[in-house]
């Protein structure tokens, strides 16, 4: 059962906010203690509590005014701890309450709302070289990025007008970090660059306008010089031996940098020319030959931009070609893409049927034949499945395939996703945050055999890596229908394939679950389990054969006693 607010615990969310209102320019710094009460009971709140907050209060449209009155208090002391202090308290209050609506995206479409709730982000990114002390600095510019980010992921669109300001900020936001040499490096700051570029491959992602005003303020190059510079120790093969250089070559944020930059090359021509011109595609091919073996998300994002600046461009794959056999890269690839060719093709055949299924959605046959061969190609290598999966709205067009009203459609979509999904943790978490699991519940209601048991053995894998999920799986009513799957067996629509399906889902989705294994016991599970066993039983010691299932009665006489042994 959800938790509402209590009238005392939304007396005191009221009571701060009303202090807050209150703030102005000459007055801010008197806040504090406000804002530490609502940041405390904002990080001991679970999330449907926080959704509450958002929902029942006025926390969003104040905290936004807030942050804009501290960042008018700081154009004139920028160095001004007190004042930097409550800009990371306001953030991180922001945060909880963004980061915490997964299932209800309110408080992002009221942060997007805001008057200049945007402005005051970008205005934080650009101003990071003013700030000090530069700790605080970096944390405040990481926040903010981390925010926009996260408004972006529930598709909230940076207007036109301000998008050359943000193109702006970001940029000023990349050089400050980029000027910062290898010994001094610290851990805030790759925090830093991955939040920037995160945000930026969710800005640029498969729009070509975007990408081209990002790139004419110098935030392309500046990516890629960045990665040159990182990575020109790849160029001496003496240092490959130095320890403390393949230390600092482990970099948590180097994939993140390397998708951005692959992100502001997709389907863009003149981009993908600047890149090749600054003399960045033997760094990346060099990068993808390093990690191969070390770092497989490193390895396979640079594989990811190395194959999309060929993709449709004959100029750029020539030159690769001619790179690959005048380079030395004697190990490259050595294993089950021992040829870059290949990765390529994959990652090409994966570009085609996402867009034959975009532009022929209303042709069955079309997207039937697509998914088909995006199945075939998942099963291929790891690297398919990372392309698909990294590949801006492809889970979201996945998702819509499972709920096509067309049969066939709609197995094809979960042989894909079944096939996309297994060992791809990165694929299986996106797909249950963009609501994958509302769509296999639905594809459990479907007649037919096939469609079933692969929606069952696809919660199979989703609850056995995921513990959050099981408590969902419980929540939206899918373990009632596994557990009503399982009563009716044998029946025509609940063959023994099936009936294995959805005990293997049952398996994981109760283990190190107490409630779930209560709401089991409280349905009778047990009897329905019993019944599965008995008959499974009875065909292995030959007294029955599968063929004689679909004249087994579902009704099967099983005592209490029994179910319980």
């Amino acid at each position: 059962m959800v938790r509402v607010l209590s009238s005392e615990e939304q007396g005191r969310i009221v009571a701060c906010l009303v202090r807050l209102k209150k703030s102005s320019a000459d007055t801010i710094h008197l806040q504090a203690e406000a804002l530490e009460n609502l940041k405390d009971f904002c990080e001991g709140s679970s999330s449907e509590l926080v959704i509450e907050i958002v929902n029942n209060t006025e926390i969003i449209a104040t905290l936004v005014n807030l942050l804009d009155l501290l960042l008018q208090s700081l154009v004139n002391n920028p160095c001004d701890e007190n004042l930097l202090l409550h800009v990371l308290k306001v953030e991180s209050i922001l945060e909880i309450l963004l980061f915490d609506s997964d299932k209800n995206s309110k408080a992002a479409e009221l942060f997007g709302k805001t008057k200049d709730g945007i402005l005051s982000l970008l205005r934080l990114l650009s101003s990071v070289g003013l700030f000090k002390p530069v700790e605080c600095a970096l944390q405040i510019a990481q926040k903010a990025s981390s925010m926009l980010s996260c408004l972006l992921y529930h598709h909230f669109e940076i207007p036109d007008a301000e998008f050359q300001e943000a193109a702006k900020s970001i940029t000023i936001f990349a050089d400050f970090m980029f000027t910062y040499r290898k010994e001094d490096w610290s851990n805030d700051l790759s925090e830093s660059v991955q939040s920037l570029c995160d945000l930026v491959s969710l800005l640029a992602a498969e729009d070509v306008e975007k990408q081209d005003i990002l790139a004419q303020h110098g935030l392309l190059e500046a990516l890629v010089r960045f990665t040159q510079q990182r990575f020109a120790i790849l160029n001496d093969e003496d240092s490959l031996r130095s320890e403390q250089d393949s230390i600092y070559l482990d970099i948590p944020f180097a994939q993140s940098v390397l998708l951005a930059i692959r992100a502001l090359i997709t389907a863009n021509d003149a981009t993908q020319n600047m890149v090749y011109e600054l003399g960045a595609v033997d760094c990346f091919i060099r990068i993808a030959n390093f990690f191969f073996g070390r770092d497989d998300d490193v390895y396979l994002a640079a594989t990811f931009l190395l194959a999309s600046l060929q993709y449709e461009n004959q100029l750029m794959q020539q030159a690769v070609q001619e790179l690959l056999q005048t380079g030395d890269y004697a190990y490259l690839f050595v294993g089950p893409c021992a040829d870059l060719t290949a990765v390529c093709t994959q990652y090409f055949t994966i570009a085609d049927e996402r867009v034959n299924i975009r532009e022929n959605h209303f042709d069955d046959e079309v997207v039937r034949v697509s998914l088909q061969i995006l199945a075939r190609t998942f099963l291929q290598t790891a690297e398919a499945r990372y392309f698909f999966a990294h590949c801006h709205g492809a889970i979201e067009m996945l998702i819509g395939c499972l709920q096509n009203i067309d049969e066939y459609v709609m197995q094809c979509a979960c042989l894909a996703t079944y096939n996309l999904l297994y060992g791809s943790l990165y694929a299986q978490d996106l797909f249950l945050r963009r609501g994958g699991l509302a769509a296999l519940s639905d594809c459990l209601y479907d007649y037919s055999v096939k469609i079933r048991k692969t929606a069952l053995l696809i919660l199979s894998i989703l609850s056995s890596e995921h513990l959050f999920c099981r408590d969902e799986i419980r929540e939206t009513g899918t373990l009632s229908h596994i557990l009503q799957i399982i009563s009716e067996f044998p029946a025509e629509d609940v063959n023994l394939e099936v009936a294995e399906a959805a005990v293997c889902a049952l398996s994981h989705v109760v283990t190190k679950n107490a409630s779930n294994q209560d709401f089991v016991r409280s349905t009778n599970g047990f009897v329905s389990l019993a019944r599965v066993m008995r008959v499974c039983s009875q065909i292995v010691k030959g007294e029955k054969s599968i063929a004689d299932l679909e004249n087994l009665s579902s009704s099967g006489n099983v005592t209490a006693q029994t179910a319980q042994t």
